[in-house]
């Protein structure tokens, strides 16, 4: 249904057009692990990018990181108008499994993309399956020696399809190629 309206004689309208106002905002760009595996009680490196789009520089900037809504990490940051800055955090996981992490910065007035959230998991040991007619003995030498890697061989002819769910990394190696899936 479409509603007609009738212009109303009494009243007079004027448009103002107001000039846009420049305004400073600080977000979070990216972040990245410095692993693909990020094993537990093990050092960890963590990258951010933060952008500064406003034309003047922003000094003094707090930036927080938190893990499982504890702040594992604290820096402040000069980021020039206009640039990007990368920053870097190091911290220990204590725990396994899936982690609820946040960076934090306080920029004003636009703060409604101060908080950056993520996650990533924490193993406690990776499951490699390797299936092939002969065993390579590169990756037994690669798995077997670090306590991290569950290594367990398979013959190509018995495999046991029910145990892929189970693998984190499975490895097939035939004649003529290999083929790595990581889960």
């Amino acid at each position: 249904m479409i509603l007609k309206v009738q212009p109303d004689s009494s009243m007079t309208v004027k448009m103002v057009v107001l000039p846009l106002q420049p305004t400073a905002n600080l977000y979070v760009d990216s972040c990245w692990l410095s692993s693909p595996i990020v094993q537990l009680g093990q050092a960890l490196e963590f990258t951010l990018s933060i952008q500064n789009s406003s034309d003047k520089d922003a000094e003094n900037v707090p930036v927080r990181l938190m893990l499982n809504g504890t702040q594992k990490a604290v820096t402040s940051l000069n980021i020039p108008a206009g640039q990007k800055l990368e920053t870097t955090f190091s911290f220990t996981a204590s725990e396994s499994g899936w982690q609820k992490a946040a960076i934090k910065i306080a920029d004003h007035p636009l703060n409604f993309d101060d908080d950056y959230y993520f996650s990533f998991e924490v193993k406690e040991k990776l499951r490699v399956l390797s299936i092939s007619e002969n065993t390579s003995p590169y990756l037994e030498a690669l798995f077997s020696k670090d306590p991290f890697f569950e290594f367990v061989k398979s013959n190509a002819n018995g495999v046991d399809y029910a145990n892929f769910r189970n693998q984190d990394l499975i490895s097939l190696a035939g004649s003529s190629s290999n083929i790595i899936w990581f889960k």
